[in-house]
């Protein structure tokens, strides 16, 4: 970073390669004290920031400029969940078909802006979008304002529906907004939440146009509600939305395929925004008792613009979408996009256990030899290879695992943790990672952990890493 010179900063907790579960996949039945979670903090910062991440802007609103040639806003930054002070200025850029939701109504390009702008000076505001690194500058696709906000006046839960009577949602995995309440913000998880919603409730869908009630809410959706919060009889929270709001959020599936027949894709259902499918009620979905959702034949309708992949029964697909409309199904589900199995990056964790191994790779190590042969990784304490929710056991290849760069990575991330003292290099290349890791295997010094992502080829071993993370016991 030149001294003087704004930059880039790219920080990454890296969740998968600092934790390991174990069981990998328990039941939802399974107790809490049979599972044991192993914690190895990983931390990495990059000067690229990777273009494809939706960007959050966050803070209170300064002014709002509505011209021919300029539709923006200007907010006073305020990062993560801070009620008060603000980080400098951003101008915040609209288009035609940026969607806003402000207290609770939707908009849509300048009708949106104009909203925004009848809006008094210090009303918090969020936007998502890209930002465009060449020009500095950031365009919302979707900007949320007033009450809108979490902890901005209402009381708010965000989560997945797992269950749903009449107008009683199960919410699961919430997290909790409590600023009316109180009087003051609090955040905090509620395993599972009831939530009333009404004919009363106001719905938008992100990124989409039309009318939406809460029929539009069925289970498998992610959502944030904003209502009042409250207890049941056995003192259970509640959330009462019946005259809030709800913002349905584009929801992630992954599944085998099965089949496809007249734009509606069949597979057997793997994860739902997550959560296994042991873990929902379906009761309620179809038109009728026997057109509800099934987990095993799960039917994902899909748009024309979208062109399904070829593939054999049982090969991995994921799709991004809405769940549909409670009591509506067949479909189950309306994608907006698909991710191809062969573009889906896999992520490798190795760990070895303690001193580890002096030499770990197939020699001569270097920027073009980068394999740990099968015996090596049948000694790991842990191996595997997960694409989404799939996992693979990368010691059944004879080949053992290769890792090169993957030449179509947008941002990399190349980095050796030193544990002992609690040090971490990064590179800015490849290469000077190999040159820097053979430099550290000295004989003494050894490899304890591993971990890396980027495309996994299942029938040659190859992992094309756009990041890759050594952790030496040194």
């Amino acid at each position: 970073i030149t001294r003087g010179m704004v930059a880039n900063l790219a920080l990454d907790f890296d969740l998968a390669a600092s934790n390991v579960v174990s069981p990998a996949m328990p039941s939802s039945t399974t107790a809490a004290g049979s599972v044991t979670v192993t914690v190895n903090p990983v931390l990495t910062a990059s000067l690229t920031p990777d273009t494809t991440k939706q960007i959050r802007v966050r803070g209170p609103l300064v002014s709002v400029t509505n011209t021919a040639m300029n539709t923006s806003y200007t907010v006073s930054v305020r990062p993560f969940f801070d009620d008060d002070g603000d980080q400098g200025q951003v101008v915040v850029n609209t288009t035609s078909t940026t969607n806003f939701a402000i207290s609770g109504t939707p908009y849509t390009g300048n009708a949106g802006l104009t909203a925004l702008a009848a809006l008094p000076a210090g009303t918090l505001t969020a936007a998502y979008g890209s930002f465009d690194v060449s020009t500095q500058t950031f365009t919302a696709s979707t900007v949320y304002a007033g009450s809108s906000i979490p902890g901005a006046g209402q009381d708010s839960v965000e989560g997945t529906v797992v269950a749903r009577s009449g107008n009683v949602l199960t919410v699961s995995r919430g997290i909790v907004f409590q600023p009316a309440s109180l009087g003051q913000l609090g955040l905090f998880f509620s395993h599972q939440l009831a939530v009333t919603v009404s004919a009363s409730t106001t719905v938008t869908e992100d990124g989409q146009t039309g009318s939406f009630t809460a029929q539009d809410i069925s289970v498998g959706q992610h959502l944030q509600l904003f209502g009042v919060l409250g207890q049941d009889s056995a003192g259970n929270r509640t959330l009462d939305a019946t005259n809030g709001s709800a913002r349905l959020m584009v929801t992630p599936l992954w599944g085998n395929f099965t089949s496809t027949a007249g734009g509606v894709v069949t597979v057997a259902l793997n994860t739902l925004d997550g959560l296994w499918p042991a873990f929902y009620n379906f009761a309620g979905t179809g038109t009728t008792s026997a057109q509800d959702a099934v987990a095993s034949a799960y039917t994902i309708g899909v748009p024309a613009t979208l062109q399904i992949p070829t593939g054999s029964p049982g090969t991995p697909i994921r799709f991004f979408g809405f769940v549909t409309p409670f009591g509506a199904a067949p479909p189950d589900f309306g994608a907006l996009a698909l991710v191809s199995y062969a573009d889906t990056n896999a992520e490798f964790l190795g760990f070895w256990p303690r001193p580890g191994l002096t030499a770990p790779f197939v020699s001569p190590l270097s920027a073009t030899n980068v394999v740990i042969s099968q015996s090596t990784l049948q000694s790991a304490a842990f191996e595997v290879v997960k694409i989404g929710p799939e996992r693979f056991d990368p010691s059944t290849v004879s080949a053992g695992l290769s890792f090169v760069p993957n030449a179509a990575a947008t941002m990399t991330q190349y980095g050796i943790a030193h544990w002992m003292s609690f040090t971490f290099d990064s590179y800015s290349t490849y290469g000077d990672l190999i040159a820097a890791l053979s430099t550290d295997l000295n004989g003494t010094t050894a490899l304890v952990g591993i971990a890396a992502k980027g495309p996994y080829n299942t029938s040659t071993g190859v992992l094309s890493v756009d990041k890759l993370i050594i952790a030496l016991n040194d």
